[in-house]
């Protein structure tokens, strides 16, 4: 009765099972809660990540929309092109930074992808965007675009 109250209460709570109650259990339920601690943290992680990865959109959209603005008030306000121009370029060098900053999480995106793996989950697909890699070539929709057109 017992271990079936703690296998009940990991089942429930696998992170806050403490490993003294782990040991009492049967390897198949260890494998199990391990399989559910392995999971809980890369939801912890795929979490942030997407959080990071949207961060760092969010503000190239907002770099963007800075870059864009000022040539445009600078003209509306007929200044001289020459007025303030350090301040565009490093705001230029800021987007370029963005931009590194945002190649190098999506780097880091497929390497998580490959720790996944080697910790035996498998890849799945979550969010709401198209992830080319995780769909069949054929099912790509470029390709079902080059198809039609053909």
């Amino acid at each position: 009765i017992v271990r079936v109250k703690l296998i009940e209460q990991a089942l429930k709570h696998p992170y806050h099972m403490c490993q003294t109650h782990r040991a009492g259990l049967n390897p198949v339920r260890k494998e199990i809660i391990m399989l559910n601690d392995r999971l809980g943290a890369a939801q912890d992680i795929a979490a942030k990540l997407f959080a990071l990865e949207t961060a760092i959109d969010d503000a190239l959209v907002f770099a963007g929309q800075l870059t864009s603005a000022v040539p445009a008030a600078r003209q509306r306000a007929r200044i001289s092109a020459v007025v303030g121009q350090e301040a565009i370029t490093l705001t230029g060098q800021t987007m370029a930074a963005l931009f590194e900053a945002r190649a190098k999480i999506v780097a880091a995106h497929h390497a998580f992808a490959e720790v996944q793996e080697q910790v035996g989950l498998k890849t799945r697909m979550s969010g709401e965007g198209w992830k080319p890699s995780l769909m069949a070539k054929e099912a790509a929709p470029l390709h079902l675009v080059a198809d039609q057109a053909a």
